[in-house]
């Protein structure tokens, strides 16, 4: 719509389009992803604004990510997930190629979560070290010095094969990184005043995330503590304080105006539905109008009293977003977009908009009539689920679209191509074991029909994805393990 309409209207600028939504978060990944990876011909410049500092620098999300650790079990993929952050890597001489041979590692290796066995007693489980970082580790450096060959034992571990040459240098920068993390995690767990705080959390910055890959965001990180310890300073508040208290005040400090936002930044301006957004523009676009998200509902906490006992002047949520609607009408001066989900996405039944949009839709109704025929305007439409739809390709010029490739994908279909058959030959009739058919092989097609007409009638055994690394030790043997196992002790 937006292409359109600056097809449509010569003289206007991205800047005069602000589009909006009640959480503004929830679409950033969808609007990164159309509008981010359009291709030249259709790209347009936006920015959006209101983003937790979080989802918008990924040194923050880094940063924020070392002060989980505290609250989660030192798991193989929270550690492994900040290797992906190129600050972190580069602190470590670590290549972005590394990764996934220390992943290959770590999956081979049997590391799950915990440290040791004592973290694991801390948290009042059995004291075993099977499955930790710590077990892990001993037999990458294990299978660095010796064979193991997979049987053979020292000092009951079990050397990890493969690591030899030149890989021992990346294995010791695995161990310095997962070394440094756990010091500093101890560290985290403390009582200190924000003063302490301070100096403590400017350290893993320094000791965690480079500043050649992103100096200024590095900077921030250090401006926001500083405030944070300058604001107890001048409170007189000198007290020893948890992690969960300071980092609270952090998040804020790095979420504040002036931080990571990006409002009215010269293209279009994508940001959260809320007061002081509603400046004057010429288009107006507003997502998300569902009508279980806006007006967005009240839900106080148990404890607030006022709660029970409403009385006029108390503030009311659901007003203020209905005000906040009619602010951002106001606000467009020439061009206004309403959008919401119309189909559940799983069986395609209808959602209802937000009573705003209906209001809406019930006023125009009243209110005016085209000048041609008299008749109320028809304001709604409802688009196809799909981009493909033939819909965007037929004489409906409410239906349109700017995919080339689709409409030369509609085009060669239209124009009598034939696909090549998946097989050349018809497949012999099945043998009379076919007849009859067992309940896991009735269920294994179900689960997959492609997949188990492959194996079973082609009999192809494709290579299966790359598994990812688990964050549960295992309970049980799998069966590929269970069949080696077999064959050893036969």
């Amino acid at each position: 719509w937006l292409l359109h309409l600056f097809d449509q209207e010569p003289d206007l600028d991205p800047a005069e389009v602000r589009v909006m939504a009640p959480k503004i978060e929830e679409y950033a990944p969808l609007i990164e992803a159309v509008f981010g990876a359009a291709p030249p011909e259709r790209r347009l410049p936006f920015a959006i604004a209101d983003l937790r500092a979080r989802s918008e620098s990924s040194i923050v999300d880094a940063f924020l990510g070392l002060l989980d650790l505290p609250a989660r079990r030192f798991e193989a993929p929270l550690v492994l997930g900040l290797l992906e952050h190129e600050a972190v890597r580069t602190r470590f001489g670590i290549g972005a190629e590394d990764v996934p041979r220390l992943t290959e590692w770590v999956r081979e290796a049997g590391i799950r979560w915990g440290v040791d066995a004592a973290s694991r007693v801390e948290l009042g489980l059995p004291g075993y070290s099977e499955n930790s970082w710590r077990f892990g580790l001993d037999r990458m450096m294990f299978g660095f010095a010796m064979e193991g060959e997979g049987h053979a034992l020292c000092e009951g571990v079990l050397p990890l094969d493969g690591v030899e040459g030149t890989a021992a240098e990346l294995m010791g920068r695995l161990q310095h990184f997962v070394d440094a993390m756990i010091r500093w995690e101890a560290g985290l767990r403390s009582e200190r005043s924000p003063a302490d705080w301070q100096e403590f959390l400017a350290g893993i910055v320094e000791g965690f995330l480079d500043p050649s890959v992103a100096r200024d965001e590095i900077e921030l990180l250090y401006d926001a503590l500083a405030s944070v310890r300058a604001e107890s300073d001048l409170a007189g508040f000198h007290g020893a304080i948890s992690l969960g208290v300071f980092r609270a005040e952090l998040e804020e400090k790095l979420a504040a105006p002036g931080a990571s936002w990006s409002f009215l930044s010269g293209g279009i301006t994508f940001c959260n539905l809320v007061p002081m957004r509603s400046v004057p523009a010429r288009v107006v676009c507003i997502l998300g109008l569902d009508a279980e998200k806006f007006p967005r509902a009240d839900r106080p906490p148990s404890f607030d009293l006022m709660a029970g006992d409403f009385r006029r002047g108390d503030r009311a949520r659901r007003d203020d977003d209905r005000y906040l609607f009619l602010e951002a009408l106001l606000s467009a001066r020439e061009f206004l977009y309403l959008s919401h989900v119309s189909r559940q996405p799983r069986d395609g039944s209808s959602l209802p908009p937000s009573v705003l949009v209906e209001e809406l839709q019930e006023a125009v109704r009243e209110g005016f009539v085209v000048a041609d025929t008299g008749a109320a305007p028809s304001i709604r439409l409802e688009h196809r689920l799909q981009a493909f739809s033939t819909s965007y390709f037929g004489a409906d010029k409410r239906f349109f679209t700017y995919r080339e490739d689709l409409a030369e994908a509609l085009r060669a279909r239209d124009a009598g191509r034939e696909a090549k058959p998946f097989l050349a030959n018809a497949l012999p009739e099945p043998d009379s074991e076919w007849r009859m058919i067992a309940l896991p092989r009735l269920l294994s097609f179900f689960r997959s029909p492609a997949r188990f007409f492959v194996r079973e009638r082609l009999g192809l055994r494709l290579a299966e994805a790359e598994p990812g690394v688990e964050d549960t030790e295992p309970f049980a043997i799998e069966l590929l393990d269970r069949r080696r196992l077999r064959d050893d002790l036969l």
